[in-house]
């Protein structure tokens, strides 16, 4: 597996002509940039072998940060429409700093591997290995790099609209892979509602979803990613500490899955965390959960089962 740092920038005319004069002002000007303006999170491309070409990267380190700290790592799985950059750009990270900085959130490394809109999964027709590529290349190269704690006690998953669906599914397939599992503003789905989605006639039509998640009478595929079988005690959480939150002026049915999954594991006393924020499916909404995420994944007790 190889890892190389992306570069800052090149330099074309509209046309895709490389023009000297032109390229050499705008280098000069991109060098200005890069000296004076640094991005807060480093950005790697991996030679990935589960899916055939490079992948991108995106790594967060707190303020001050020492590889003899050997932190918590937080994978981030984001949403559709998302990319690597999206911490930054909408300002999580410069709230994470300001938040650790004053104690109020743990220091920790957080990862942010490319999903494009593969929603996180294996496909089904083979072509594409998303869980694969995070699994195993992009955590274990984060933490080799970055020296966090070992999995599976060092490790933790938040994910956003379809990163949440995408971390259900991964945490269902791969018990123990994770301490803790933040899932925000996603559809939780049993096997009915993924059939549901995947047989929708404009997902069918424009992300051809029957690519991704194969033929929708695959009873056994369904299954394995269903957390209302799938987790029916205590034990079947395999030690995830779960969390779960949706906002009040969310995205249409995502309450509505998130309060059946919650009703659920109330009913058979497996504990987890769910949560109603005052707002919808905007950034903005999911700021202060990365920081109530980050503190349910490291608390040292199991959180209370519901009453």
């Amino acid at each position: 597996m190889c890892i190389r740092w992306r570069p800052c920038g090149t330099c074309v005319t509209r046309r895709g002509r490389r023009n000297p004069l032109f390229a050499s002002v705008l280098a000069l000007t991109a060098l200005s940039a890069c000296a004076t303006v640094v991005p807060r999170m480093t950005y790697r491309e991996v030679d990935s072998a589960a899916m055939g070409e490079p992948m991108a990267l995106a790594v967060y380190t707190p303020p001050g940060f020492t590889h003899d700290e050997h932190l918590p790592l937080f994978l981030f799985l984001h949403g559709g429409g998302d990319d690597v950059h999206c911490l930054e750009q909408e300002g999580i990270t410069a709230w994470l700093d300001g938040e650790i900085a004053s104690g109020r959130v743990p220091r920790v490394v957080v990862v942010v591997p490319q999903g494009d809109r593969g929603f996180w999964a294996n496909w089904a027709d083979g072509t594409r290995r998303y869980a694969d590529w995070v699994l195993n290349e992009a955590v274990p190269a984060a933490a080799a790099l970055w020296g966090t704690q070992p999995c599976p006690e060092g490790c933790h998953l938040i994910g956003i609209s379809m990163g949440a669906n995408g971390g259900l599914r991964m945490v269902l397939a791969h018990p123990g892979a994770f301490r803790s599992a933040a899932l925000l503003s996603g559809p939780l789905l049993d096997a009915a509602g993924m059939r549901a989605l995947a047989d929708g006639w404009a997902l069918r039509t424009f992300a051809r979803l029957d690519r991704v998640f194969g033929s929708t009478s695959d009873e056994t595929r369904l299954r394995a990613a269903d957390p209302f079988q799938l987790w029916r005690s205590p034990d079947d959480l395999a030690g995830l500490r779960l969390y779960f939150a949706h906002g009040d002026d969310d995205r249409s049915g995502i309450a509505d899955t998130n309060v059946a999954l919650h009703r659920h594991l109330e009913a058979r006393g497996i504990p987890h965390t769910y949560r109603v924020f005052h707002g919808g499916h905007r950034w903005r909404d999911w700021q202060p959960l990365f920081g109530e995420a980050i503190r349910e994944g490291l608390a040292t007790t199991s959180p209370p089962a519901p009453p």
